[in-house]
């Protein structure tokens, strides 16, 4: 299973709550405070590349909730090496309830963008352009 946790066995009446969820978490203030730093985060990266599957790799490259953890001082590329390591069980549940409390965010809005960032698709390259417009895309009073 991803780390997301999403999956195709939801009816439509649970897609349609799970889906308000995010959105509510999206324009709520934690929430916006959080995509503005992800944008901020993503536009610090000295290399435009984001990695798939965890939050940072034995070459130092993060996924987009990895370069917000350090961007924010959350935690350290070494914390989030030992977290994987750590993480025996490989739990998307308690990672995403243990990033949700380190980033001040609901744990629907880590696994959207979780999601997000691990189905775009394409190259690390393409997966940071697609992140950063879909950040510009959910801040509040930003045009489509």
């Amino acid at each position: 299973m991803s780390r997301h946790q999403y999956s195709d066995d939801l009816d439509q009446q649970d897609m349609a709550m799970w889906r308000g969820r995010v959105m509510s978490a999206i324009r709520g203030k934690r929430g916006q405070r959080l995509l503005t730093d992800l944008r901020d985060a993503l536009d610090a990266m000295p290399e435009k590349r984001l990695v798939t599957g965890l939050l940072v790799n034995a070459g130092g490259e993060a996924c987009a909730l990895g370069a917000l953890c350090l961007h924010r001082k959350a935690m350290t590329r070494e914390e989030m090496l030992a977290f994987v390591v750590d993480n025996e069980d490989d739990d998307p549940e308690w990672t995403n309830a243990m990033l949700s409390e380190k980033l001040d965010a609901a744990e629907c809005l880590i696994r959207e963008i979780e999601y997000e960032n691990d189905d775009s698709g394409g190259t690390p390259e393409q997966r940071w352009t697609y992140m950063r417009k879909w950040c510009e895309r959910n801040i509040a009073g930003r045009k489509p």
